[in-house]
């Protein structure tokens, strides 16, 4: 029996990188491309389907084994600003949408591991409201209070005011 052998990684004269003749594709190079598609999407339903896509494909830091070397530093750092557009994005389009239970749903959701993001707080607010659950919006808004800095807090407080 014969075994072909193919690495993976190969080396040229600019770094490492994934084999170029092997047919790989990355989760992150799927978010990537997503996010090129998103940006140029003009119809509201598409776009929130690639938007959607995106925050599922989403792990959190890409090569978390490697986080604090300064050669991966700006990719996690750009990948995961992505991501919280691409969150903040597809909030603002699915309550445009009148779509409320979703945006509390994603909301809720990302919340769970970004805790200090005014701009969550700010679409599940609203879209608890228009759903007409006061009392669970007021709690949302105590959280917040609890979750950002004092300054975001009041930021949040003067948008929900508008």
């Amino acid at each position: 029996m014969m075994y072909l052998i193919i690495e993976l990684i190969s080396c040229t004269n600019k770094g490492y990188q994934i084999n170029p003749e092997l047919n790989i594709s990355t989760d992150y190079e799927q978010f990537k491309n997503y996010w090129l598609l998103a940006q140029r999407e003009v119809c509201a339903p598409v776009k929130i389907e690639m938007l959607k896509k995106m925050i599922e494909i989403y792990r959190g830091p890409i090569l978390a084994s490697a986080t604090g070397e300064h050669w991966i530093m700006h990719i996690q750092n750009d990948y995961h600003q992505k991501y919280i557009g691409a969150v903040n994005e597809l909030l603002r389009l699915l309550y445009e949408n009148h779509n409320f239970n979703l945006v509390q749903d994603y909301a809720q959701k990302v919340l769970e591991h970004e805790h200090n993001n005014k701009e969550l707080y700010y679409w599940m607010i609203r879209a608890t409201y228009q759903m007409g659950a006061n009392a669970m919006a007021r709690a949302e808004l105590k959280n917040a209070e609890k979750a950002l800095l004092e300054e975001e807090y009041e930021e949040l407080v003067k948008a929900l005011e508008k």
